[in-house]
């Protein structure tokens, strides 16, 4: 039997993806709840360029909110903390 800890652990997990595809897809039709929820549950993400080309070629050329977040993400990285003066 399942106990209350696994099951909401579940139901927390399918929450997060239906928000994630929401965001992407539909962010007009979010709550305020579910935009905050969402928000909170980002963290950043730095890939390569050599990974972004991978993953823009392996999609046609198209790419989601959390990816171009993403590539946004690793600029400001490399502009804040790596490019040379």
């Amino acid at each position: 039997m399942e106990t209350v800890e696994t099951l909401q652990k579940t139901v927390d997990a399918q929450q997060a993806e239906i928000d994630r595809l929401m965001f992407e897809f539909c962010p007009q039709k979010m709550t305020p709840e579910q935009v905050e929820r969402y928000t909170k549950a980002q963290k950043p993400v730095f890939i390569t360029a050599k990974e972004f080309t991978a993953y823009y070629n392996d999609n046609h050329g198209r790419i989601g909110i959390g990816v171009a977040k993403a590539v946004v993400d690793a600029l400001k990285h490399y502009e804040e903390n790596v490019k040379p003066s």
